[in-house]
């Protein structure tokens, strides 16, 4: 499929729709998801264990303090060849690495656009995000194609920012902010009135000392 020129997620959403459980089904994973992943269609592609290589240390940890792993140059794996059966051609792996890395030279990766609106609106039928990852990710089988414009949501919530603010009375929110301002005050008097006291307080046990001072009761 992929020398036929289909993408990662195309052959992903393929194998989601004809039914083949996923790897970590395959293997009974409790957390398993339900659908292929384009990443695990390139994984496989780019996997030498299916042309008869037993390959060890492909990858490394950056230090002993963290798990993010890191590749190793193919020369300083250790490669065993013909460890057993192969599954696809010799002829047919080498063509998909070069038509891999063919691809990838033509296309150049655009920046992802940052949305006004995400994290904060959801699909309603999946619960994905605001642009269904689940559609355009597992096709038509998982989620319905939908979608709506940046530009009208923001007019239609300006909209009811405006609609709101000519029903705002400025009487009404005076008023509000004088009832606030008044409970502020009296509650900073309060405190005022409570550090006053203790001060007196202290002033009187000073007072009671330095006569204890004086009179040689304390030293």
């Amino acid at each position: 499929m992929y020398l036929e020129g289909k993408g990662f997620d195309a052959i992903a959403r393929t194998l989601t729709r004809e039914g083949c459980p996923t790897p970590a089904q395959v293997i009974g994973k409790k957390n398993a998801g339900l659908y292929w992943q384009g990443t695990s269609i390139k994984k496989i592609l780019t996997n030498p264990h299916y042309v008869g290589e037993l390959v060890q240390g492909r990858q490394t940890t950056v230090s002993v303090t963290s798990k993010v792993r890191e590749e190793i140059p193919r020369e300083m794996q250790i490669i065993t060849e013909n460890a057993h059966q192969a599954l696809i051609s010799r002829e047919d792996f080498e063509a998909v690495q070069q038509y891999m890395k063919g691809r990838k030279r033509q296309q150049a990766k655009p920046k992802a656009k940052k949305h006004l609106f995400t994290n904060y609106l959801f699909c309603a039928d999946c619960g994905k995000g605001y642009v269904c990852g689940n559609y355009y990710k597992h096709g038509k089988h998982v989620c319905s194609q939908h979608s709506v414009k940046e530009k009208e949501l923001i007019e239609v919530i300006l909209t009811d920012i405006r609609s709101s603010a000519e029903m705002l009375n400025e009487n009404e929110i005076m008023g509000r902010l004088e009832v606030k301002t008044v409970q502020a005050r009296k509650q900073a008097e309060k405190q005022m009135q409570l550090l006053q006291r203790r001060i007196e307080k202290m002033k009187e046990q000073k007072t009671g000392l330095i006569r204890l001072l004086a009179s040689g009761t304390i030293t």
